[in-house]
């Protein structure tokens, strides 16, 4: 089903921007709102024609929720809401309309926000990277301090220890009896004896100590951003969640970055 989905504003509210859908014209829901005695009258920023418009709306009211004010309408710019709303719609737009809200500074916001998006997903994959390699380093150190023994020498020794228990402390049995309940208690105490030294390994302050190494340089890769110095393409490390002066420290260039 064809249908609008729409931002309008009203002077009377300034900085807040209505998006929603209708299945009718919508300077006719604009004219409709202006029933409800508003000072000033609403106005259509901007309008497009698509298929599902319900499903776009419901999407642009998601990707816009940290600005939502209450109910259909957001503390932002129109030209924010638009890039949202075409953001989601991409080259579904049947019939677009920019009715007040600039096209210009439409289109850059979104260069902006697809820029910041294609940032972030290399920050993330160069972070998915670093804990891997952080996580393999230490899973290496791991075997090297605390080996994990192969299970064969365990169950031999407990074969041992078995045969060696039931012939002194044990019933009479004869040497293929002897035999046969030594293999079964030396595998199953093997196989136990070997997973309780495993755990026993993994509680001592030596294994904890190493995890709790490895942990706090993962978090050393979320807390740090990796930016490039727009001069010189020098790659740098600084504090996510701050805005910043940066010195890049190869070619001495100065400038604001916000992470």
């Amino acid at each position: 089903m064809k249908g609008w989905v729409y931002v309008i504003s009203n002077d009377a509210m300034p900085g807040l921007v209505k998006v929603g859908f209708s299945s009718k014209d919508p300077d006719l829901r604009a004219s409709e709102l202006n029933h409800t005695g508003s000072p000033h009258p609403y106005i259509v920023d901007y309008e497009v024609l698509i298929e599902h418009p319900r499903d776009i709306e419901q999407q642009a009211h998601r990707k816009l929720s940290e600005f939502r004010e209450g109910r259909e309408w957001f503390r932002c710019t129109p030209e924010f809401a638009v890039s949202a709303v075409q953001q989601i719609v991409g080259d579904g737009a049947i019939v677009e309309s920019f009715k007040r809200a600039d096209r210009l500074k439409a289109a850059e916001i979104r260069r902006q926000q697809e820029e910041e998006k294609e940032n972030q997903e290399r920050a993330e994959a160069g972070w998915q990277e670093q804990e891997q390699q952080i996580r393999a380093t230490y899973e290496q150190r791991l075997q090297e301090v605390f080996p994990e023994h192969p299970a064969w020498g365990y169950i031999v020794a407990g074969i041992v220890l078995s045969f060696f228990a039931l012939s002194g402390f044990g019933p009479k049995l004869s040497d293929g009896a002897a035999a046969f309940w030594s293999l079964v208690a030396g595998v199953v105490g093997g196989l136990v004896g070997k997973q309780w030294y495993r755990n026993y390994q993994k509680t001592s302050d030596g294994y904890r100590a190493i995890l709790k190494q490895r942990d706090e340089e993962l978090l050393s890769v979320r807390s740090k951003l990796v930016i490039s110095c727009p001069k010189c393409d020098q790659s740098l490390r600084i504090p996510r969640g701050k805005n910043l002066m940066v010195k890049c420290s190869a070619c001495r260039a100065e400038f604001s970055h916000q992470s």
